[in-house]
């Protein structure tokens, strides 16, 4: 295999969650350093994303060719049925046209329930299903003033996470002292990188701890969890959000439990 097929290939491995912790961050280390690799990479989510767009706009121009195909076809029924009134008894002819239209119907049914079944969300795999709800927090534990020297290793942590540069802002916030509000970031970029495994025992701490952010961190260890594909201990917590009245996470907890039917 060459050189750029392997790359490739642990692209696509990264893209669908598919590589260990330890490949994960192995991977990473390499974007962070090479910028044709983050080109490549992005170049990839591009095509995926025109893929995607491409088969659902098939699947839709399919459906209308099929309800125009059933319309034309009603109308050649009806008109059939007029010329063959003065021939035939309505009944039997009645019978015969509920029956085609009854199939015709059926058949509808089961193209839309098949089309329904390959795009809804079971068939994400656990990593793309807890990345499918999760948006980073928005930073508000520091702010900063314009003209102000922001140089400071926490500064940078937070202003990275402000640019969405989570792989940076994870560097930066690992060396910093602990404390609640730095670990909860850290939480969040973590998940935004998709290393459940390192985001799930902060989020499992801090969902004991009496901060701003406690409640939310539920929601958040229970998607470290589905991500590292520990479904039942992850549906568990998100269940016992859903019971919390008023609780911050309850309507995405209560999507991310209609998602996880079937699994």
């Amino acid at each position: 295999m060459s050189t750029d097929e392997t790359k490739q290939d642990r692209i696509d491995r990264y893209l669908f969650g598919q590589d260990a912790p330890k490949e994960r961050r192995a991977f990473e280390r390499e974007l962070a350093e090479s910028a044709g690799l983050r080109r490549q990479l992005e170049e990839t989510e591009l095509a995926m994303a025109a893929i995607e767009v491409h088969e659902d706009a098939a699947l839709k121009q399919r459906l209308r060719q099929l309800e125009a195909g059933l319309s034309t076809l009603h109308t050649d029924t009806g008109r059939d049925a007029g010329e063959k009134t003065a021939k035939v008894v309505q009944l039997p002819q009645k019978k015969r046209g509920n029956r085609t239209w009854l199939a015709i119907a059926a058949t509808l049914l089961l193209l839309i329930s098949a089309a329904w079944l390959l795009l809804r969300p079971t068939n994400l795999s656990p990593a793309q299903l807890a990345m499918a709800h999760f948006q980073p927090e928005d930073q508000i534990a520091v702010g900063f003033e314009r003209g102000a020297d922001n140089a400071s290793t926490e500064a940078e942590a937070y202003r990275a996470y402000e640019d969405g540069n989570y792989l940076a802002a994870a560097a930066q916030f690992e060396v910093l002292p602990e404390d609640s509000s730095r670990s909860f970031y850290l939480g969040q970029s973590l998940l935004a990188l998709e290393r459940f495994a390192e985001a799930e025992p902060i989020y499992r701490d801090l969902s004991t701890v009496d901060f701003g952010f406690r409640e939310e961190s539920e929601y958040y260890l229970a998607l470290s969890l589905i991500g590292q594909d520990k479904i039942a201990e992850g549906r568990a917590i998100l269940s016992e959000i859903t019971r919390v009245r008023d609780h911050p996470s309850e309507e995405q907890a209560t999507e991310l439990l209609a998602a996880l039917e079937g699994r």
